[in-house]
C-alpha cells in the first residue's frame, strides 16, 4: 500500500468525521507506517487464527473489525498466549482510528506487562509516534530518546530520530532539531525518513536566512523612523531661524537705503535659491523613501520554500532576495546622505543670513 493507494477512500471517510486537513494528512502517513512495519513485527501464526485474522484486518485498514477481533481474543481464556499480540495490535488500530486516549491506554497497559514480548522495542518506539500525534512534544522527545538508547540497533531507529527532530522543530529548538536530521542523512542513507530529514534542513537553514532578514528590516525601518525624527526637529528649527531672518530683512528693506536695500535683495535672492534647493532635496528624499517603503514590503513578504527554493508569495528565487536586500540598505544610505546633505544646506543658508 502506498501513500497514493490510501488517500482517497480513506480521505472522505476521515474528513465526514470531523478532522482537518492537517490531521488527515498526518493519520494518512502513521497507517502507511503501520502498513510498512506489519511484516516486521507479525509472528508467523496460522492463517485462521483468530489474531491472523485481526492482522488482515488491520492491513487492509478495517480498523474497527481488527478491534473487533482483538478484543474477541482478549475476552477467552483459551487464547491467553495471543493476549500480548492482541494488545499490542488493538493499540496500533485504535491509532489507525486517531483514538488516541483508548490507543495510550491499551499501549500502557501492553508496556507494563509484556517486557519480554518482541514486540516490546516497538511499542516503546510507538509511544512517543503516540505522543507526538497528541502534540505532547516534550514527552515524546523523552520517549523517543529513551527507546533509542536503549534500542540503537532496532530497525525503528532512524524513524524515531526523525520523529524525535521534528518534535525539535515544532518548539522551534531549530538548531537542536538541524542536528537530529542530520543524524539521520550522516548515519542512515537507507532510511525511509532519509529524503523527509534532507527537506527538514533545508527549511531549517532558509528559516534562519528569513528571521535574520527580518532582524535587519526590523532594525533598519526603526532607524530610518529615527533619522526622521532627529531630522524633522533640526528641520523645524531651521524654518523658525530662516522666517526670523526674513521678518528682519523686511523691516530693515523699510528704513534704510537703495545700496542696504539692495544688499538686503541678495541675501533675499541666495535664501530663495538655498530654499529651492532644500525642496529639491526633499523631493529626492520622498522618492527614495518610497523606494526603501516598496523593496521592505517585498522583502518581508517572503515566507517559505519549496524543494527547488522558490518562495510561496510572489516567487522571488533566492538570487533575487539578496540582490532586494543589497539594494534597499544601498537606497536607505542614499537616503540618509540626502538628508545629511540639506541639514548642511539648511546651516550655510542660516551662516550667510
Amino acid at each position: 500500500m502506498t501513500y497514493r493507494d490510501f488517500e482517497k477512500p480513506q480521505y472522505d471517510k476521515l474528513k465526514g468525521m470531523g478532522y482537518n486537513l492537517k490531521t488527515l494528512k498526518i493519520s494518512i502517513i502513521i497507517i502507511c507506517i503501520f502498513t510498512y512495519t506489519t511484516a516486521i513485527s507479525a509472528q508467523n501464526f496460522d492463517e485462521n487464527h483468530p489474531i491472523s485474522k485481526g492482522i488482515e484486518f488491520f492491513r487492509q485498514a478495517r480498523y474497527n473489525e481488527a478491534i473487533t477481533v482483538f478484543k474477541y481474543i482478549l475476552i477467552d481464556p483459551g487464547l491467553a498466549s495471543v493476549f500480548p499480540d492482541a494488545y499490542f495490535w488493538l493499540t496500533k488500530s485504535y491509532m489507525g482510528l486517531l483514538n488516541f486516549p483508548d490507543a495510550a491506554k491499551t499501549l500502557e497497559f501492553y508496556i507494563s506487562h509484556y517486557p519480554a514480548h518482541y514486540n516490546y522495542a516497538e511499542a516503546l518506539y510507538q509511544k512517543g509516534r503516540l505522543l507526538f500525534m497528541q502534540n505532547e512534544y516534550e514527552n515524546s522527545i523523552a520517549a523517543l530518546s529513551d527507546f533509542i538508547d536503549k534500542n540503537p540497533t532496532n530497525p525503528f531507529v532512524s524513524n524515531a530520530f526523525f520523529w524525535l527532530g521534528e518534535s525539535l522543530y515544532l518548539l522551534g529548538n531549530f538548531g537542536e532539531a538541524s542536528k537530529v536530521f542530520k543524524q539521520i542523512i550522516q548515519g542512515y542513507p537507507d532510511s525511509f525518513k532519509f529524503e523527509a530529514a534532507k527537506y527538514r534542513i533545508a527549511l531549517i537553514e532558509f528559516k534562519k536566512r528569513e528571521d535574520e532578514l527580518l532582524k535587519l528590516l526590523k532594525w533598519s525601518h526603526m532607524e530610518t523612523m529615527k533619522t526622521q525624527d532627529e531630522f524633522s526637529k533640526r528641520e523645524k528649527t531651521y524654518e523658525q531661524a530662516i522666517s526670523i531672518y526674513q521678518k528682519k530683512i523686511a523691516l530693515a528693506e523699510s528704513g534704510k537705503g537703495s545700496k542696504t536695500v539692495s544688499t538686503d535683495k541678495e541675501v533675499q535672492a541666495e535664501l530663495d535659491a538655498k530654499a529651492k534647493e532644500i525642496q529639491r532635496l526633499k523631493q529626492d528624499i520622498d522618492g527614495l523613501k518610497k523606494q526603501v517603503d516598496y523593496l521592505s514590503n517585498l522583502a518581508s513578504g517572503i515566507t517559505t520554500t519549496d524543494q527547488q527554493g522558490k518562495t510561496d508569495k510572489g516567487g522571488i528565487d533566492e538570487s533575487q532576495r539578496l540582490a532586494n536586500e543589497a539594494r534597499l540598505l544601498q537606497i536607505k544610505e542614499e537616503a540618509l546622505a540626502l538628508k545629511e546633505k540639506l541639514l548642511k544646506v539648511l546651516e550655510q543658508a542660516l551662516e550667510g543670513k
